[in-house]
């Protein structure tokens, strides 16, 4: 039995990124977030045999201080 969960809402805006791997293969990393979860899955090329990797959810996440002197 195959579950499917909704995680994304269609009025918000995610970040998101899609990352092959350093190491090759056929599958890939997807990246995705807001101000209140982070989501990684990894899946083949073409987007088929999705895996939750991690799916962290956090009401009280913040952004991290932007360093002013000597930052990146």
């Amino acid at each position: 039995m195959t579950r499917r969960l909704k995680f994304l809402d269609d009025e918000k805006t995610y970040l998101g990124n899609q990352l092959e791997c350093e190491f090759g293969g056929e599958r890939v990393f997807g990246v995705l977030a807001d101000m209140e979860f982070i989501l990684v899955a990894t899946y083949k090329k073409d987007g088929t045999a999705p895996e939750l990797v991690l799916y962290k959810k956090d009401n009280q996440l913040r952004p991290l201080p932007h360093k002013t002197a000597g930052g990146f």
